[in-house]
């Protein structure tokens, strides 16, 4: 019960991102103006998959343990 809390508490803190920021597949057009406005910054929040949050590896792990 313990662990299903606190993993039910870590999707909904991984899921503060894909609010956030623009998603690939529901604003792709966002995206891109993000890359143009912050390309460095941008980068490396694609490279955490934050554009792609609910598709990412890490979140789906998340919600595959729960």
């Amino acid at each position: 019960m313990r662990n299903a809390l606190l993993l039910l508490l870590l999707l909904a803190i991984a899921a503060v991102p894909g609010s956030v920021y623009p998603q690939r597949s529901a604003d792709p057009n966002g995206v891109a103006v993000f890359y143009d406005n912050e390309p460095e910054l941008a980068a490396v929040l694609d490279s955490l998959q934050l554009f792609d949050v609910y598709t990412s590896v890490w979140f789906s792990a998340i919600y595959i343990l729960l």
